[in-house]
């Protein structure tokens, strides 16, 4: 069978796969299995780009691997380059710096080399997580499949094309690799799926077998096979395979993909082009009206557009969810009349022109792999260089780092009496151990303090609303690793200061939570029993401080607010939907909310006397309405964390507390030498 001309029906095809992946985008509601629209792809890929490479097969193997890679290059990177800088430029013009957006530089930078789905597996970023959704690079990890494939696959094809019909064990083998390398892709991805899902969702390893199977059906083609003789048989095929994609699109369990969840898309895919690609060769014959469907000049175009759309969509979405929102209504139809209007743009200003170019045509391979190289790695040194000058590029209020992250910034002030460089503070806690890191480093440079910071995300160290057993034994693990530490460290009189998150959230980074939710949540006879059990965790761990002679530190409950202030402190992210419920709140109703925590905290004290408990929550909120800003200054960076700012007016509270107790123990000590 003829596969070396055009294949109209295929371009309908990525036509199909590129609107689902973005519905799906949108909102997952819409069309829950589109995101399989990128195994279609897959597919595709493998069956078009195995016909390409067996168009040269009259080559040497190196002119053979050279014109492959050439021709690679300049249809994917001109395009990818532009999307990539300019996304980098508006991101770090736009998005503001925190744990929510940690990884999307990292990613961006990755995604020029083709490595952004493995940056996205260390960075434990996984598919359907809600980081993923505000990194304006996710979408770029299956590029980095295709790309990865692209390295391997002409070797592939080479020995394919060239050892097929030698006699013996050697034919055999060429005949056979593609087929042996699917199947144990495929034995990858059925062993690592439910062991390792991130691994299998975006490795190559676990994608091969997809493909592979666009490969395979080329040889077949290739050979002259059929897999549908007549009209009928042929319909009946197609109609199978857009069912099976139809129904992939339609619901499929993102928990166990992509085995087996992906097989449909496959198959489905697998089918469909079986079906076409006959009809096509066939010219004479009628093609069903199902094939004509695909052949329709709109679906025709938005298939030619259909890498400039998949490149342009993830990023306008993502850049809405940070500046207007993504919410239903006008913002979806801004959003997706953005991504055609940009990917027309890129298919006719980037796309075709450098596909036409005669002067690219006349260079030899090498010469083009070569400038297509370096033009990659200039272009990852100006994205590099845009994200080095982000405090001077954005727009955001929090440039200022100073004022809103609380890190541990030098204090450069000279060293204050009192003198405690003979002491030492242990903090240990969940993030908003982090959290105050402004406020603990002013202390140590000031007063010679030595610091020693146990921040363990995510996991509730005497929060008093949850106990640690519940967060997993890689949270009591780590607790554990990090008080064996302390007690390998302390001495007696020193100072172990516990600080938690000790009030449920009304939002988080990503999003609000319902605010009848929480306080159903709150006041939940299992909310009463997780508390018991954290007080009882909470009460063990300073009975074993205690004991080793370390006076212990809890702080008390902090305001928590329903929108998060760095999201919503620029005039272009102020109107976002998630700043709806605004930055303050009502200081009698938070006084509520922290109730049953403080009255574990009276039992506690009740129970040791040594225990002091610090309140940072009349200076953070010393009128009638709590508010995250004071006046133009953000007392917090998020929903629950402090601000720099915050930390520094906080400060002078957090140091009268520690110099009463070591200006006590010291005038103790001197009376008992006395």
């Amino acid at each position: 069978m003829d596969t070396r001309h055009y294949i109209p029906s295929i371009d309908g095809l990525r036509a199909v796969a590129v609107l689902a992946v973005m519905l799906y985008h949108l909102d997952p509601q819409l069309l829950p299995g589109g995101f399989t629209g990128v195994d279609v792809f897959f597919v595709i890929s493998g069956y078009v780009v195995s016909a390409s490479l067996a168009r040269d097969q009259a080559r040497g193997f190196l002119g053979f691997t050279l014109g492959f890679y050439a021709r690679r290059i300049l249809r994917i990177f001109p395009a990818l380059i532009v999307c990539l800088l300019l996304v980098t430029l508006l991101s770090t013009v736009l998005i503001p710096q925190a744990w929510l957006s940690d990884s999307s530089d990292k990613t961006g930078l990755f995604a020029f080399f083709g490595i952004s789905n493995i940056a996205l597996v260390l960075f434990n970023d996984g598919y359907f997580s809600p980081r993923v959704e505000f990194n304006p690079f996710t979408h770029t990890w299956s590029l980095g499949v295709e790309e990865q494939f692209y390295l391997l696959f002409p070797l592939i094809v080479f020995v394919w094309l060239h050892f097929r019909t030698r006699p013996g064990w050697v034919g055999f083998s060429a005949e056979a690799l593609l087929a042996g390398l699917m199947v144990t892709s495929l034995a990858i991805a059925w062993w690592l799926t439910p062991r390792h899902p991130d691994w299998a969702f975006y490795l190559l390893p676990t994608r091969f077998w997809e493909l592979a199977a666009g490969g395979l059906l080329f040889k077949l083609h290739h050979r002259g096979a059929c897999l549908a003789q007549t009209a009928f048989s042929r319909a009946g095929l197609l109609i199978a395979g857009l069912g099976l994609i139809g129904f992939a699109l339609g619901w499929s369990e993102k928990t166990a993909f992509p085995f087996p969840w992906a097989i449909p898309a496959v198959l489905g895919t697998v089918l469909t082009i079986a079906a076409v690609a006959v009809s096509q060769a066939r010219a004479t014959e009628p093609r069903p009206w199902l094939q004509r469907l695909l052949e329709q000049p709109l679906a025709l175009h938005i298939g030619k557009t259909s890498y400039s759309l998949y490149l342009w969509h993830w990023p306008v979405y993502v850049l809405m969810r940070w500046t207007l929102g993504l919410e239903p209504g006008w913002r979806w139809l801004l959003a997706v009349g953005l991504t055609f209007l940009l990917a027309e743009a890129s298919y006719r200003f980037v796309e075709i022109p450098v596909r036409r170019n005669a002067w690219s045509r006349r260079q030899p391979p090498w010469l083009t792999v070569g400038i297509g190289l370096a033009t990659i790695g200039l272009a990852f040194w100006i994205a590099d260089q845009t994200i080095e000058a982000r405090p001077q590029l954005s727009l955001s209020v929090t440039r200022d780092q100073q004022t809103w992250y609380p890190e541990p910034w030098p204090s450069h002030t000279e060293r204050q009496a009192p003198d405690f460089s003979q002491r030492q503070l242990f903090a240990i806690g969940d993030s908003h151990v982090g959290a105050y890191s402004t406020m603990l480093q002013q202390l140590a440079d000031a007063h010679g303090v030595k610091l020693w910071m146990h921040s363990i995300a995510a996991c509730p160290v005497a929060s008093l609303i949850s106990d640690m057993e519940a967060a997993g034994p890689a949270c009591v693990n780590e607790v554990e690793r990090n008080l064996q530490q302390i007690e390998a460290q302390a001495q007696p009189g020193d100072i172990v200061f516990l600080a938690s998150l000790r009030m449920h959230r009304f939002s988080d980074q990503f999003k609000r939570f319902r605010h009848d939710l929480v306080l159903k949540i709150r006041d939940s006879a299992e909310a009463d029993a997780k508390r018991q059990r954290a007080l009882e965790e909470t009460s063990a761990l300073i009975e074993r401080l205690q004991a080793q002679g370390l006076h212990v530190i809890i702080d008390a409950p902090k305001p928590v607010f329903r929108s998060p202030p760095f999201r919503c402190a620029d005039w272009f992210n102020r109107h976002n939907p998630i700043c709806r419920q605004g930055l303050t709140m009502p200081r009698a109703e938070l006084l509520e909310h922290r109730a049953a925590v403080m009255r574990s905290l009276q039992r506690l004290q009740t129970h040791f006397s040594d225990l002091l408990v610090w309140d940072p929550f009349p200076i953070l909120c010393p009128g009638e309405t709590c508010s995250a800003f004071d006046g133009e200054q953000p007392l917090f960076f998020d929903a629950d964390h402090l601000s720099g700012y915050g930390n520094t007016l906080l400060y002078p509270s957090f140091f009268s507390l520690l110099s009463k107790i070591w200006s006590i123990e010291e005038a103790g000590e001197e009376a008992s030498d006395g």
